[in-house]
């Protein structure tokens, strides 16, 4: 199902019987978890000078049990939104002591798209991290994609399709385009021997805040060498003069997150491929980004 948000399971319980009176609200990113043996998981979070929340410890100022019945999918909750720099809504009762309890965690559900007259409109988030770039929402079409170059039927589409070479990964996806990977073949100009670039672009139609990207391989390509290694994040407004934001060198995994050094406010973004893992073809089988 598609969402505006994502929310834990957990959450319909609120578990700990918080009155709204009695409870405040954080709205910002997760910068580090403590696991210790107390039986509690106590969280950090990123305060700016404007910021202020009702918990006298600055360090760990939040905390959920360790033992309840939804500790375990709070805990995956936490972990993935830390990994993907997700901006979280945290709900917490208010604490003059140590740490504040909190009561429920959600995505936020915030504005990403600048509609360029001034006005913001809420962008549609699918899979289960909040997918911003899947094919057929946000007014993304299959002309929305675009490449260097492709290697037969495997065209820029095929990487936002919800799909990899081996099945379906997002829940919101509708069919695969292709086979549902975009490749390309590496080449030179023939004229000087330099290698040619190779990229992976989407285009959105108003201004959009990314703040991070999930790159996803098939285990027999990862293990051929296609994935990308070195990579520059590219970003333009007019779709002709791009500017070099972050350069990341990606591991040799599967299925990974690269949280972006700020988020960055586009119409288009380009993955440039500075290097493999050494085959002669570059492959990215699915390519989600994940605004604030």
């Amino acid at each position: 199902m598609i969402k505006k948000f994502i929310s834990l399971a957990a959450l319909a319980a609120f578990s700990l019987q918080a009155t709204e009176s009695s409870t405040e609200e954080y709205i910002g990113k997760i910068t580090n978890v403590f696991l210790g043996k107390t039986g509690n998981v106590k969280i950090g979070v990123n305060l700016t000078e404007d910021d202020y929340i009702s918990c006298a410890d600055a360090n760990w100022p939040m905390y959920f049990p360790a033992g309840e019945s939804y500790s375990d999918s709070w805990l995956d909750f936490v972990f993935q939104a830390k990994y993907y720099g997700s901006t979280l809504r945290i709900g917490y009762t208010p604490s003059n002591e140590n740490n504040c309890s909190i009561e429920y965690l959600a995505i936020v559900a915030d504005d990403g798209v600048d509609s360029g007259g001034g006005s913001i409109d809420s962008m549609v988030r699918t899979g289960s991290l909040g997918n911003v770039a899947l094919i057929y929402t946000n007014s993304l079409v299959e002309g929305s994609y675009s490449a260097s170059n492709h290697y037969s039927d495997d065209i820029a589409a095929a990487a936002f399709d919800g799909f990899t070479f081996s099945g379906q990964i997002n829940e919101d996806a509708n069919s695969p385009v292709s086979r549902g990977i975009w490749l390309v073949k590496k080449e030179t100009d023939p004229n000087t021997n330099v290698a040619l670039d190779n990229w992976l672009q989407i285009s959105y139609q108003n201004t959009v805040k990314i703040s991070g990207m999930r790159i996803m391989i098939n285990s027999k390509s990862l293990g051929l060498g296609r994935l990308p290694r070195n990579v520059i994040i590219q970003a333009s407004n007019d779709g002709n003069n791009f500017t070099d934001m972050q350069s990341v060198q990606l591991i040799e995994a599967e299925d990974q997150g690269v949280t972006f050094n700020s988020a960055i406010s586009l119409k288009q973004l380009r993955l440039k491929i500075v290097s493999n893992y050494g085959d002669k073809f570059i492959e990215i089988d699915e390519l989600e980004l994940f605004s604030e």
